[in-house]
């Protein structure tokens, strides 16, 4: 007998099998409500197909290790976080379930140093996963030279001593800006420019690919707001409101640019026609909307799962590298092709 044959089927074998996310295949075989019935069968048919044999969870006990707390940005004034977020805790409870872990959202969402260390504090010997670094990256250096356990979601920083995992910022809107020069457009706005690095990096992926194309960045072009949604509308008003000519939108979140789309609509544009859009994240609205919008994708079950594996090195006493994900672009209607 060979030794593939000795390999037991993993989940993300039934998944592919009925041609569902791991996530849904997990669900669906622990009874989840939330699975449809029609589904759920599928799942259960691919799984006695391949033999498949759902892993025993262990009771923990007083020695097992503790709870992971995740610690998640500040979302301002809005009831639930951008959907790139949710779908990244998506990914780190993948992660975290196929390790017989568990995890908690922290209640507290540091916006500084000092918040950051309380959060740190209050558990001195615990491991934790944070979800954006900007606004205290300082404290996080500090953190780590002194032993804390933690990863980061965020970017490889000048003088950075902790790990961190993230998306290639840079060339994924780079790769979107010379997408939208390639198909003739030269005016391009850029709508999101916000004070953290994530996004500061988008905006100098845009630069990057305007100046390579000898077109000088026009600041009247530029707009700072927030990242969702309906923070799009007053930016795209403005631009037409003051009559800059434009025929492309830059944005640096999907949300952003979904609004965007909105905005042109309410005056009687037309996207791709009279104005391009592309956003960034490949959420999953992005990939449905009408029309579906060219992104970036970020591969958000392979980022909890590198976030997991190197917290639990870290947790182990071991070394953990900070690694950067591909960028993908994914190209869909909004920009004509």
């Amino acid at each position: 007998m060979s030794k593939a044959e000795h390999s037991p089927v993993t989940l993300q074998q039934v998944a592919a099998r009925a041609g569902v996310s791991v996530s849904t295949a997990s669900r669906a075989l622990a009874g989840n409500p939330a699975i449809s019935e029609a589904v759920r069968q599928t799942i259960c048919e691919a799984a006695r197909d391949l033999r498949y044999t759902a892993p025993k969870r262990q009771k923990r006990s007083v020695t097992s290790p503790g709870l992971v707390t995740v610690i998640m940005p500040p979302i301002s004034s809005r009831v639930l976080p951008d959907p790139f977020i949710l779908e990244l805790l998506g990914g780190i409870s993948v992660a975290m379930r196929e390790r017989n872990r568990d995890f908690v959202i922290g209640h507290s969402a540091p916006y500084d140093d000092s918040s950051l260390n309380a959060a740190l504090d209050a558990n001195p010997k615990g491991a934790f996963i944070v979800l954006g670094q900007s606004q205290y990256h300082n404290a996080l250096n500090r953190q780590f030279r002194r032993g804390r356990n933690f990863v980061v979601w965020g970017l490889e920083l000048p003088g950075q001593f902790y790990c961190s995992v993230g998306g290639d910022n840079f060339t994924g809107s780079q790769k979107l800006t010379r997408h939208l020069l390639r198909a003739g457009r030269r005016r391009l706005a850029f709508i999101g420019l916000a004070p953290y690095d994530v996004f500061t990096e988008r905006f100098a992926g845009y630069r990057s690919a305007l100046e390579a194309a000898d077109i000088t960045v026009d600041p009247r072009l530029v707009r700072s707001c927030d990242i969702a949604f309906e923070d799009a509308l007053d930016p795209v008003n403005d631009l037409l409101n003051t009559g800059v000519p434009f025929d492309g939108i830059v944005a640096t979140t999907d949300m952003l640019a979904l609004g965007a789309m909105a905005a042109l609509r309410r005056h009687g544009l037309s996207v791709p026609d009279d104005v391009a859009v592309v956003g960034y994240d490949d959420v999953a609205l992005a990939r449905h909307s009408a029309p579906g919008l060219t992104t970036v994708r970020q591969d958000v079950l392979k980022g909890g799962a590198l976030l997991v594996s190197k917290l639990l090195r870290r947790e182990a006493g071991l070394s953990a590298a900070s690694e950067r994900l591909p960028t993908e672009m994914m190209v869909r209607e909004s920009c004509g092709g």
